[in-house]
């Protein structure tokens, strides 16, 4: 089953969260300063088929996409 991988604002940082694409409840995966290397993080851990997710700092969602 695909996953689902969000980069989401947290408190003056960006962390990258994981769970199973039909589920709302995702867990923690990295925690980073940047909202850049929490996208490319986001990007290495995410494989083909699967959903990834950014929010913006207003946590409005900016990208969503599907892993080719």
């Amino acid at each position: 089953m695909p996953r689902s991988y969000r980069v989401v604002p947290d408190d003056g940082g960006w962390k990258v969260m994981s769970g199973k694409s039909n589920r709302a409840n995702h867990r923690t995966v990295s925690n980073h300063r940047l909202k850049r290397r929490a996208k490319a993080e986001a990007k290495r851990l995410a494989d083909s088929g699967d959903e990834l997710t950014i929010l913006g700092s207003d946590g409005a969602i900016q990208n969503r996409k599907t892993v080719r």
